[in-house]
């Protein structure tokens, strides 16, 4: 009889930590892009050529049409090994891989007439002329703001963010990004207000979609943050923030199944994160397998020894390795 109890105890007492860790207020490190230019060999634009970008880690990151200028662009994305492919109708498919570390890239490709290879399958993703036809100066803006947020220098990255935004009203990235500032400065209905107002423009924009995913389940509105975050899941292949967000949904909604599976990927995909372990450990131990949250429980431990819970993590560590040994002892 001693070991239900045991556990039911050791369950409560985590179960009682979850209310100290602190959301993540952040979307990551995605601030590098790739953009360029279509052209023939006169130098002429290409419009509407298709333009595939794909990486090593996962099987496709989106597609894009050049617009009636031959210009592309992919922002947001991680430091990777990414393959670019662009196609045309009557025009031989360029292929190349292009490593994205440190730096952004801006490409002038060239394709020679001739018949295209390795055609792409239909139903990729593909980016809105609108999201192209961002004017220069907007766009430039936008960047700053990324590679601001990213070097935690915020006020900056709000004031870049309002300037792309008065430059070009209509930019639908530009209000996520703003929508995470503001997160991070706690000003939710701000937040909200922004997000909302990129999907009225972009409806399938994930970052949006994943920042009121985020502002639900700080408000415990599970079943909303889950429905949001699926939308932005089934966009592209999901960013690790998307999936570990989805995880903290499920749950609140009790499907703890499928909660280990979300948490499981975000963990792969970021394994650095030390929150993730935290709340893995947790359903792991909703699940009544505690001594598989104590791996989960001592890799948070290694990546956060300061953490807001670390110490009432190391008394639960003890306690469930001293349950562990009591049983074995029986």
């Amino acid at each position: 009889m001693s070991r239900p109890i045991g556990l039911r105890i050791i369950r409560c007492l985590f179960l009682l930590l979850a209310l100290a860790e602190p959301a993540v207020g952040q979307r990551g490190d995605s601030t590098y892009f790739i953009t360029g230019t279509v052209v023939d060999e006169s130098d002429l634009p290409i419009k509407h050529a298709r333009v595939v970008l794909s990486t090593t880690s996962y099987s496709r990151q989106g597609a894009a049409l050049s617009n009636d200028e031959g210009r592309f662009a992919f922002e947001r994305l991680s430091e990777d090994n990414y393959r670019l492919q662009v196609s045309a109708s009557g025009y031989r498919t360029f292929d190349e891989n292009i490593g994205l570390f440190s730096v952004s890239r801006n490409l002038r490709i060239v394709l020679h007439p001739g018949k295209k290879t390795d055609e792409t399958p239909p139903g990729e993703p593909v980016v809105s002329a609108s999201a192209l036809a961002v004017p220069p100066k907007a766009r430039d803006e936008y960047r700053k703001a990324l590679i601001a947020e990213k070097e935690n220098k915020f006020e900056a990255a709000l004031k870049h963010a309002d300037e792309a935004l008065r430059l070009h009203p209509p930019f639908a990235e530009a209000y996520a990004v703003k929508g995470f500032l503001l997160l991070h400065e706690q000003k939710s209905a701000e937040a909200r207000a922004a997000f909302e107002k990129a999907l009225a423009i972009d409806p399938s924009l994930s970052d949006a979609l994943l920042g009121l995913g985020r502002i639900y389940n700080a408000e415990s509105r599970f079943a909303e943050a889950e429905r949001e975050l699926l939308k932005a899941r089934s966009r592209d292949t999901p960013a690790w923030q998307i999936n570990y967000e989805l995880g903290r949904a499920c749950m609140g909604l009790k499907k703890n199944a499928e909660c280990e599976n979300y948490l499981r990927q975000a963990r792969a995909a970021s394994p650095s994160y030390a929150p993730v372990y935290y709340l893995l450990a947790q359903v792991l131990l909703l699940l009544d397998r505690p001594l598989e949250a104590v791996p989960e429980m001592e890799t948070y431990l290694k990546l956060a020894p300061e953490g807001p819970t670390a110490d009432k993590v190391r008394d639960l560590l003890k306690r469930i390795k001293e349950w562990n040994s009591g049983k074995d002892e029986g």
